[in-house]
């Protein structure tokens, strides 16, 4: 290396870094532009794509690149190595592989270019997925009553507990139970002693009994 080092030869001007910025530009199917200006040269890797927002891969490569430029230099310095273009591209390719490693990918990480990562054959984590269940409640027309029963079952214990409540067309509570099961031969047991409960109460009128019957 050049006894005189300026942070635009160490970082992008010499040809050992040359090379591997075209490597990893080449990646992202991108030419890294040529000017003297550091600022510019890395406004284009992080203009590169419209996803490159952290932790995009056009964002955190450069990143890396810059911190393995900067261990071969020191490397050199201490050691008495010669700089090493092909050590730089091995020690990415390594610190890449110990963030696929902790899961630190996500999918977002290389978005537009999730071709790159299956070449790799990196891993990424997958973004947690939350499931909403809108549940709507509709009053009866008057004069009825809607019965909602339900049961809760622990198969450890065998024990349930189960309830229900009858609301009139305002959606005012008319009336409601709950109940202890110690013993309970399934889900399905619970579900339907809950029916049998609340079917015993005067105010209600149904039509199907099919609950009814599969406990009796």
């Amino acid at each position: 290396m050049n006894t005189l080092e300026t942070i635009q030869h160490l970082f992008m001007q010499n040809d050992q870094v040359i090379r591997v910025w075209n490597h990893f530009a080449a990646w992202l199917r991108f030419s890294p532009p040529h000017t003297e200006h550091i600022h510019i040269f890395f406004s284009a890797w992080k203009n590169l794509t419209p996803f490159a927002h952290t932790p995009h891969i056009s964002v955190l490569l450069p990143c890396i690149i810059l911190w393995k430029i900067w261990s071969e230099r020191n490397n050199c310095r201490h050691n008495m190595t010669k700089f090493s273009h092909f050590r730089i591209i091995t020690n990415v390719h390594s610190h890449l592989s110990l963030f696929s490693k902790a899961k630190l990918f996500q999918v977002s990480t290389w978005k537009g270019f999730m071709d790159i990562n299956t070449k790799l054959g990196f891993t990424f984590k997958l973004p947690t997925r939350h499931h909403h269940l809108s549940v709507l409640w509709t009053p009866p027309t008057q004069p009825w009553l809607k019965l909602n029963v339900d049961a809760s079952f622990k198969s450890q214990s065998r024990a349930a507990g189960i309830g229900g409540v009858a609301r009139d067309y305002r959606g005012e509570t008319i009336w409601a139970f709950s109940s202890y099961l110690s013993q309970a031969q399934d889900p399905l047991f619970a579900e339907c002693k809950a029916r049998e409960v609340a079917l015993s109460c005067n105010y209600v009128k149904v039509s199907n009994i099919y609950g009814l019957k599969l406990i009796r």
